[in-house]
């Protein structure tokens, strides 16, 4: 014992202890949450506690020329390293918890699909929750109308980013996307969610649009056969770039 681990003569008791328990640790704290799915943020924490440990104790036996020591060292170390970089591979650290308004469309349906295969959660508001098929256990629905500011508030609490697909039809009578989109606005805003992406048509136009006669062909009438929905498209675009929200606003050619 003494041929192989001198150090532990060098050191007091109670840093051999702590030493060895932090090993300890280290190898639950890589192997339970990987095999058993509990809690996987313990397992890179648990990699690099290992890893600066093996720096330390190699830096220590390097000074007392245990070459041996240095070795089975850096071999813990690398080991712990690959760890790492394995489980960030496969769990998604940077998972986001998403608000979807529009969940309910044939776009929506693939948005949230989207959501879950890269690791997201979902919260769908939806009018007609019916209309969402999928089952998942990081899908949550919300049913309301977007007049309701208390379940706009319970949908948008605790989101880290809202996306709206939300879109005026032939049908439309009045303002009501464009009012709900301002009511979206102002719940996130209550509640400190910055990160807003929505969608809307070319009848919103930008600075920096050039001239297209499809196009201009297409927004005039729309606005004269449908003037509803061109100015839900309007309002919903002015709402959303005049707000201090970080925002993106997908146009589509419909």
């Amino acid at each position: 014992m003494k041929s192989g681990l001198n150090w532990v003569e060098r050191v007091p008791v109670s840093t051999v202890r702590f030493i060895g328990l932090s090993e300890l640790l280290g190898a639950v704290g890589l192997i339970l949450p990987w095999v058993f799915g509990i809690l996987p943020i313990l397992t890179p924490i648990a990699a690099i506690g290992l890893a600066v440990i093996m720096v330390l104790a190699a830096v220590h036996h390097l000074k007392h020329k245990e070459s041996k020591a240095v070795v089975f060292n850096t071999v813990l170390f690398l080991l712990a390293i690959l760890w790492l970089m394995g489980v960030s591979n496969h769990y998604n650290f940077n998972q986001m918890n998403i608000t979807i308004f529009g969940g309910t469309g044939a776009t929506g349906l693939i948005l949230i699909e989207k959501a879950f295969a890269t690791g997201h959660t979902v919260t769908a508001f939806a009018r007609t929750p019916s209309k969402i098929s999928i089952q998942h256990n990081n899908l949550k629905i919300v049913k309301g109308d977007l007049t309701e500011l208390n379940k706009l508030e319970e949908a948008i609490k605790g989101a880290d980013k809202v996306i709206s697909i939300l879109g005026p039809t032939q049908k439309t009578k009045g303002l009501v996307i464009a009012d709900g989109i301002k009511n979206i606005i102002e719940i996130m805003k209550k509640n400190g969610v910055k990160r807003l992406i929505a969608t809307a048509t070319p009848s919103f136009k930008d600075n920096n649009d050039k001239f297209q006669f499809g196009f201009a062909f297409g927004i005039f009438m729309i606005k004269a056969f449908i003037k509803d929905s061109y100015n839900n498209i309007v309002l919903t675009g002015k709402y959303i770039s005049e707000s201090d929200l970080d925002w993106t606003i997908v146009r589509l050619q419909c």
